[in-house]
């Protein structure tokens, strides 16, 4: 599972916030680069969303921020956390 947390920059919670999961690829160059999207939705009024989703090392997209190497382990809940 992956939990993303996204606060504004005084740390306030920001809810209805747009956020995308993606597949992680590398480019050309040999970096990270966000794939197909793999589940999408908006932050809940504690500014939180969760995806369920397999081992994996995924990108994650708020607002125009990428955010990548999101690695994602069998029993194990991975946090993220971002600004919009």
């Amino acid at each position: 599972m992956v939990r993303v947390e996204v606060r504004d920059g005084a740390g306030n919670a920001v809810n209805n916030k747009f956020v995308r999961l993606l597949f992680q690829e590398t480019d050309a160059s040999g970096n990270p680069a966000a794939g197909d999207t793999v589940s999408d939705g908006y932050t809940d009024n504690t500014g939180m969303i969760s995806f369920h989703v397999t081992p994996g090392t995924y990108a994650l997209r708020i607002g125009d921020n990428y955010y990548y190497n999101i690695a994602v382990r069998s029993g194990e809940i991975t946090t993220a956390s971002g600004t919009p």
